[in-house]
């Protein structure tokens, strides 16, 4: 992390939002590895919070850099060692071949790489998949439409499993997945349009939705590294999967262009929740969410995956009675366009939802079912990012990313800019307490 901190004053603004309700009709062990960030958004209900990551721990150090083209996502190992997968982002373009590499977190050198892509490298799309470290001892990665399995430490391959493709494969990538509360792994399916050549998330941009087919789920064990079961969706499946575990087991939620889904998770495999009718969520000019975020008893999107003219819109279900939402548009008003790629991230100890928007900036926003959602700070850093929520609960800080020097927007709507920044924030008052130097520009979802 650079640390290398100015520290702001920043002027909070507030906003006021819908109250009432809106109604639609129709414990265990974790499985994650015990360290700080052991996957995509610290959990599989992909909270982004982080609790025992002190942001202010270890005082200011110099800047350091690794030089990996087209990295997405980073976990933790233990103090020493970090882990990342290369190569699987637009800008490492077509001929790119991923590697997953473990780096020393005291100066970024390369302990070990891996090749990742096996036989589809250089000839796949290039979309981010994930890596994450299991509580079983094992790292596991999947890019493109392959997971892999290597030991902790050494980075050894133990094993290597094809997912199934539901369109050529060429066109398929698995964007993440997480762990169910018996360990084994979850994940889905995402495809760009056929013959669509473009890498990344510009596919969707450029290629549009046409001819893509729905998107299949996957149950993996991973002692085996075999497919334990599969279902597909009705419709493609852009976000990612999230997970909740409960006393009556594992629910998935994810969304398809138009409607919010859950559906139990057990031994079977795949068990449809009959006290859950797909629910419709957007709004004229809205485009749609990325992944769902569990919160309790509740869940939570954020509209706007591509480019819109509508604000985004942060929307809140019950999970006990999905006929019953809350919704808000933290941003109104300060933008004519939206756009974020990333979802929010959620802290239920503090009923706090964080959430920021490419062109309206980034918010906090408070909950409870007899008020339900209102800004509690906002201000105008814009990021396509994900944010992390770290420390503990009485002190928490907000990390994001923040544009810089922007100069406009392309031909589909997504931001240009020169630099970006990292901003630490006192996550209850929006107090700006550092910023790192500016900073080459990533390809966003990155934090």
């Amino acid at each position: 992390m650079l640390t290398r901190r100015k520290a702001l004053a920043m002027s909070l603004g507030a906003a006021a939002c819908a109250t009432r309700p809106e109604h639609h009709r129709p414990g265990g062990r974790s499985p994650w590895l015990a360290t700080v960030a052991p996957c995509e958004h610290n959990g599989s209900g992909r909270p982004g919070l982080y609790p025992q990551h002190n942001a202010f721990s270890v005082g200011s150090a110099p800047d350091r850099f690794f030089a990996g083209q087209g990295c997405y996502n980073l976990i933790t190992l233990d103090e020493q060692h970090v882990v990342t997968v290369t190569a699987v982002i637009a800008e490492s373009g077509a001929n790119a071949y991923p590697e997953v590499i473990c780096l020393d977190s005291n100066d970024l050198t390369p302990i070990w790489r891996r090749p990742a892509g096996g036989d589809q490298a250089g000839d796949r799309w290039n979309y981010p998949g994930a890596v994450a470290a299991l509580a079983d001892g094992f790292i596991y990665a999947v890019v493109g439409s392959r997971l892999l399995k290597l030991e902790l430490f050494s980075g050894a391959e133990v094993g290597a499993l094809d997912l199934p493709c539901p369109q050529a494969r060429r066109d398929v990538a698995y964007n993440g997945y997480v762990a169910l509360s018996d360990g084994r792994l979850l994940m889905k399916s995402i495809h760009r349009a056929p013959g669509c050549d473009i890498d990344g998330f510009t596919a969707f941009l450029q290629c549009g939705p046409a001819r893509r087919a729905p998107s299949i789920f996957v149950i993996v064990d991973p002692t085996r590294m075999q497919i334990d079961a599969t279902w597909s969706a009705t419709d493609h499946v852009g976000g990612r999967v999230s997970v909740a575990a409960s006393a009556s087991g594992d629910t998935a939620y994810f969304v398809t262009p138009n409607r919010v889904h859950a559906v139990g998770v057990s031994e079977r495999g795949f068990v449809p929740r009959p006290d859950w009718e797909p629910l419709p969520y957007r709004r004229d000019g809205e485009k749609p969410a990325t992944a769902v975020v569990p919160f309790g008893d509740y869940v939570v999107l954020q509209t706007n995956a591509s480019p819109a003219a509508a604000p985004t819109r942060v929307i809140v279900v019950s999970t006990l009675d999905p006929a019953l939402t809350w919704s808000c548009a933290p941003f109104e008003g300060s933008a004519d366009r939206s756009f974020i790629p990333s979802k929010p991230s959620v802290d239920l100890e503090n009923n706090r939802i964080y959430a920021v928007d490419g062109y309206g900036g980034v918010a906090a926003l408070d909950f409870d079912p007899q008020h339900g959602l209102q800004v509690a700070w906002r201000d105008a850093d814009r990021s396509l990012s994900f944010t992390a929520v770290t420390g503990p609960a009485s002190r928490r800080v907000l990390i994001q990313t923040a544009m810089q020097d922007v100069v406009g927007a392309d031909a589909h709507g997504w931001p240009q800019y020169r630099a970006e920044v990292i901003v630490w924030r006192d996550a209850f008052s929006g107090t700006v307490l550092g910023r790192s130097e500016p900073l080459p520009i990533g390809p966003g979802l990155n934090m």
